[in-house]
């Protein structure tokens, strides 16, 4: 390639951003005022731009012309005045032999009594000459520096040979100044040698800011330079328009305008649902871009300084608000919201690109892109046109330009992101299990993953052990193939099993009369792979003196002491239905009170008959009364198959709202009760109260004893233990010294051990506590109020438990607590995938002190991550 100093001039580092990205790194450190010197003749480029020839326009010529003498008239204040922020005056710098100062005093003096000024491109010439020599020298030395030797080597990569008659032009055309110029300004005449084509050897740069902006990853990359700049606010709007609003618009549009097509009005009616579907899809983007950008308590306000540019935000905020308000939009406005966005992005490229892109190419943000295209143009998988030609293309959104992910890619520029839980490839909800059951498939391949009978071997007293013996399995090993690999997948029986048959440890029972037999439900694995269950377990005599120790024997003879071998049944279900499963234990066990097999003999199995009924369909009458399916479905999506009322059976409501604050902040949690199925409801239940947020840690409802050493995990976890092993559980604890931080729950004396816990903020607890204690204790509540409470309205309250109005109560305590997060929300993505950043200064900024303590332990929580990463795009 031939050498390319002769074409890198000062006149070509002016005109090109990553050049001037590099010389004004140099100059920050060698020539402070040369700095400001650059930056004024990058201006003017800017300024010039807006004159670019043969380009209609939309505005009154006045309206051109007034922000044409504006844009000048900030450069002049901003560069050449006294108190300038960016002063370019030296005693040395004359311009017509006048100081700076006072040719720029001289300039907004003309500006003021001859507006016309504005229309000449050359108006800044004579300071243009003037200052592009004072930087002559150091310009002349940057082009001596290990940088500009640096941007040599890199040449292939960041230059190539263009025809000014094609390329420059292309550029120019799409660049933000011309968006600017097509919205702001009018035609105006223009010098021939401004049009005169000359074909010469010059340097573009590929990553131009259209190109940033054109591509969703390099956008997000620029997006979180600026994010940590705490300068977002331009380009997060910019980003709203591109990729959540204009596309419905755009969409809309061509709806309304096909719609009167002859051949579309005979799907009117579709075409109407689809059309009001988008109405009310834009009045809710629109609106949120309203409330997050414009408004006067905006989070992420954006203004602009001249008043012109102001007027387009307020034209938005106003349109949006009256089609709101009258509840309907049309195609006129349609169209003027769409010529009205379309102004704001291009006052943002401008912004943009003067103000913000210069700074992102001298990045070490920007470095790390151009080493990524470098690395894969020197890469010998593919030549460099073809692999360059992706570089720049400007409409693609890939992310292949690098394997690293969004995420990884942020995490490397320090700032933290959220990305969205994966999603699963099969859901077990009653809803789902409601539609497959419409569509005709039967449940006898879902909805029973396991059936299991299981007895204590008593062959080896010294080594108990349960022994169980598979009845029915939807993932049968020896069935096992490549068919049937989800099902195997999905319904493999849970590892360990067994210790759950009986959590408090494997062992006979000796006893002058039978135990009772126990039957209690529970929950096995998390979210991702939960197992729902019922165990019944009956106890058997042992008969056979040859497996009777000799103190037994004697027992037996002497005090009719017997030994007693546990045996049962476990029901396992991919679905959440736990008190069906224990139901269906429950029936069989009453229909064999009178069968001596069942009642003597350990390796008694269920008849024919009698795993048909285990294996029944769920009868969703239970769930709903509706005859519709519409109405069933909605009903299906807030039925659980336990009851809540144990919870608040066992806790006082004020205990019930802290431990709920203990599963939101993601504390280590430990159950303690004499009940099994108390601890597998409530825990049930706390993940229930949270919704929709979702608790994706260790849930283990009911640990076996064998399982103690859980409790030494280091990450937040849901246990419940029973109380026949607190001793143990307390000696763990204490041993191990990791009970310090764990918060545990006794459920049959309601305390609470509080180390450290916080509590929810008092906007938020002190009416849902108040709530709760209407609902639950309306008697104490309304003790003293006048007039008294009426019997009928007491015994309305006392005909059961408020399920579903309690589950209201902490949803509306949620949402109040989620309310603003969504405004200090950004999604950025690319073509695979997506990632949420928060902008916790904001949003903690916003709060009264006394609840900042709260939300900074909430926002770091993997239950605030997977909400706020929960959005559609």
């Amino acid at each position: 390639m031939p050498s390319l100093e002769p074409s890198v001039t000062l006149d070509a580092v002016v005109a090109d951003p990553h050049l001037h990205a590099l010389f004004l790194q140099h100059l920050s450190v060698s020539d402070s005022k040369g700095f400001a010197r650059l930056l004024f003749l990058v201006s003017v480029e800017e300024f010039k731009k807006v004159f670019a020839p043969n380009k209609p326009s939309e505005d009154p010529e006045d309206d051109a012309q007034a922000h044409r003498r504006q844009y000048a008239s900030k450069i002049i204040n901003k560069f050449m005045s006294p108190d300038a922020f960016l002063d370019i005056a030296s005693e040395n710098l004359r311009i017509l032999n006048k100081s700076v100062w006072s040719f720029g005093k001289l300039l907004r003096n003309d500006l003021m009594l001859y507006s016309g000024l504005a229309a000449k491109t050359d108006l800044f010439q004579d300071a243009e000459v003037a200052v592009k020599k004072a930087l002559q020298s150091s310009f002349t030395q940057f082009a001596a520096s290990p940088e500009f030797a640096a941007l040599v080597a890199s040449s292939r990569l960041t230059y190539v040979e263009n025809d000014d008659s094609t390329d420059e032009e292309q550029l120019e055309g799409n660049s933000p100044a011309s968006a600017v110029e097509e919205s702001l300004s009018s035609p105006s005449p223009v010098s021939s040698t401004s049009t005169q084509v000359r074909r010469q050897r010059t340097a573009t740069t590929f990553l131009t800011l259209e190109r940033v902006l054109g591509n969703r990853r390099l956008c997000s990359v620029f997006w979180v330079f600026l994010f940590k700049e705490r300068t977002h606010e331009q380009l997060s709007l910019w980003m709203d328009f591109r990729y959540q609003l204009l596309p419905i618009l755009d969409e809309f549009i061509h709806a309304v305008q096909d719609s009167g097509d002859e051949e579309q009005q005979q799907a009117s009616d579709h075409e109407e649902r689809q059309t009001g579907e988008l109405i009310e899809q834009l009045l809710a983007v629109g609106s949120r871009i309203a409330a997050k950008y414009l408004t006067a308590s905006a989070s992420t306000r954006v203004t602009f300084v001249g008043e012109g540019e102001q007027a387009f935000l307020r034209d938005y905020e106003l349109r949006v608000a009256c089609c709101l308000d009258a509840g309907s939009f049309s195609l006129a406005d349609a169209e003027e919201l769409l010529q009205t966005v379309e102004r704001i992005q291009a006052i943002v490229e401008a912004d943009l690109k003067v103000n913000h892109f210069v700074r992102f190419m001298g990045s070490e943000s920007f470095k790390s892109l151009v080493a990524s295209y470098q690395s894969r143009l020197l890469s010998p998988s593919g030549s460099s046109d073809a692999v360059a030609s992706t570089a720049c293309d400007g409409s693609s959104t890939a992310s292949n330009s690098s394997m690293t992910t969004l995420q990884e890619l942020f995490q490397c520029m320090n700032v933290a992101s959220h990305q969205p839980q994966r999603v699963r490839s099969k859901s077990f909800t009653l809803r789902d299990l409601f539609q497959g059951q419409l569509r005709g498939e039967p449940q006898s391949k879902s909805l029973i993953s396991s059936v299991m009978s299981f007895r204590l071997d008593v062959n080896d007293r010294s080594h108990p052990e349960i022994i169980k013996e598979v009845l029915h399995s939807l993932a049968d090993p020896n069935n096992h193939s490549e068919s049937t690999s989800d099902l195997y997948h999905h319904h493999a029986i849970p590892d360990h099993v067994e210790a759950f048959f009986r959590p408090s440890g494997a062992d006979v029972v000796r006893s002058t009369t039978r135990p009772e037999p126990s039957l209690f439900h529970m929950t096995i694995g998390n979210a991702e792979k939960a197992f729902y269950g019922a165990c019944l377990t009956r106890y058997v005599p042992l008969n056979d003196s040859s497996k009777l120790g000799p103190l037994e024997q004697v027992l037996q003879e002497t005090e009719g002491l017997e030994v007693y071998v546990p045996a049962g049944l476990c029901i396992i279900s991919r679905y959440p239905i736990l008190d069906t499963l224990k139901q269906r234990l429950d029936s069989l066990h009453a229909a064999m009170q009178d069968d001596d097999a069942y009642l003597s003999d350990v390796n008694w199995l269920p008849s024919a008959a009698q795993m048909a009924g285990l294996l029944s369909p769920f009868d969703f009458t239970t769930a709903t009364s509706s005859q519709d399916n519409v109405t069933s479905l909605s009903t299906l999506d807030s039925y659980v198959d336990f009851s809540m009322e144990e919870l608040f059976s066992c806790l006082s409501v004020e205990h019930v709202v802290s431990l709920v604050t203990c599963m939101l902040l993601e504390r280590q949690v430990v159950l303690v009760s004499s009940r099994y199925s108390v601890l597998t409801s409530v825990g049930e239940t706390l993940k229930s109260l949270i919704a929709p947020l979702e608790w994706s840690h260790v849930f283990a409802p009911i640990l076996p004893k064998s399982m103690l050493e859980c409790l030494q995990c280091p990450t937040p976890y849901l246990f419940g233990v029973h109380s026949s092993y607190r001793a143990e559980l307390r000696e763990m604890l204490e041993r191990e010294g990791c009970g310090d931080g764990i918060v545990v729950v006794d459920l049959d004396a309601d305390t609470m051990s509080s180390p450290g816990r916080r509590q929810l903020p008092d906007s938020v607890r002190v009416p849902l506590t108040s709530r709760l204690l209407q609902l639950l204790k309306p008697k104490v509540f309304f003790s003293d109020f006048v007039p008294m409470l009426s019997s009928k309205r007491e015994s309305s309250l006392a005909r059961g438990f408020p399920q579903g109005h309690v589950r209201s109560c902490f949803r509306e305590a949620l949402a109040t607590l989620l309310r603003t997060v969504e405004e200090f929300r950004f999604v950025l993505s690319d073509d695979f995938d997506y990632v949420v950043v928060f902008d916790r200064i904001a949003f903690l900024r916003r709060l009264p002190p006394r609840e900042q303590s709260f939300y900074r332990t909430f926002l770091e929580t993997q239950v605030f991550s997977h909400e706020i990463a929960s959005v559609d795009i």
